[in-house]
């Protein structure tokens, strides 16, 4: 009976309220710790290193496990809050997908735009497809142009996928960049650029452009990025589980892309 009431007292002592989270490091080998993380409730198994940050992730509602990390002698105690527990779950959750796929990038005017333009030979974007879609050479999961200028048999639709790749503003598979982690397996754009594909294919109104739009904006549930002002990680835990330091300033923050493509041509 006084065991039942102990544990009932170490469990509210990391309530979900509160963000208060036990957590253990172990010696794994080769410059690799074992980071188990709880607050009673769900139990956080990872593996990282100071070098690579996080390698892998499970997240469970293993209660033994929970319980015999707050019982262990040497757990240590983090404080991060409800949001910052959601978003170790999130980073964690990311290390569970299986084999993401590299996908390319996309275009829009940087005026304004706290964050600096980047250009690429090579720009990733969206995943549209596992190959690159028939009489295009833009539009699909790689390009398989030979330079900017090349173009495939539908070129208007083409061109279209082509701007969209070359997007200054964007968030690779699970990187980070804007102050913002990237949870999805494929890359995200500036909003301005997804809006400006969604118009381009709408003006040309083929059935080529018609098939790209409706797998692009009709199949996909489409992510994109927009800068605002708010609190965002200033300093993260070397495994990356986990922020120690916030700050507030411009940042990137996820939006859902606001049309389908059943929908007009959007201003």
């Amino acid at each position: 009976m006084l065991s039942a009431i102990i544990i009932t007292l170490i469990y509210h002592a990391y309530s979900v309220e509160s963000g208060k989270l036990a957590w253990l490091e172990t010696p794994y080998g080769n410059g690799k710790h074992a980071i188990e993380v709880t607050d009673g409730s769900f139990f956080i198994s990872a593996l990282a290193s100071r070098s690579d940050g996080l390698l892998s992730c499970s997240l469970t509602e293993d209660k033994e496990k929970a319980m015999a990390l707050l019982l262990n002698t040497n757990p240590m105690t983090i404080e991060i809050g409800e949001k910052g527990k959601m978003d170790m779950w999130k980073r964690c959750i990311s290390k569970e997908v299986i084999s993401p796929h590299f996908v390319k990038r996309n275009g829009i005017d940087g005026t304004g735009v706290p964050f600096t333009p980047e250009k690429t030979g090579d720009p990733a974007g969206h995943k549209l497809d596992l190959a690159i879609f028939p009489g295009t050479k833009w539009c699909g999961l790689d390009n398989v142009a030979s330079s900017y200028n090349d173009l495939g048999k539908y070129k208007n639709t083409d061109m279209c996928c082509r701007d969209h790749d070359h997007c200054p503003y964007f968030l690779d598979h699970f990187a980070e960049k804007y102050h913002l982690r990237n949870p999805y397996p494929w890359t995200i754009s500036h909003c301005d650029c997804d809006t400006g594909l969604f118009n381009c294919l709408k003006k040309i109104n083929t059935t080529t452009s018609n098939e790209v739009g409706e797998m692009f904006f009709g199949l996909l549930n489409v992510k994109c990025i927009k800068f605002e002002q708010g609190q965002y990680c200033a300093k993260e835990h070397w495994s990356k589980l986990w922020c120690e330091e916030t700050a507030s300033g411009e940042k990137a923050v996820l939006h859902s892309f606001p049309y389908k493509w059943a929908d007009d041509v959007v201003g």
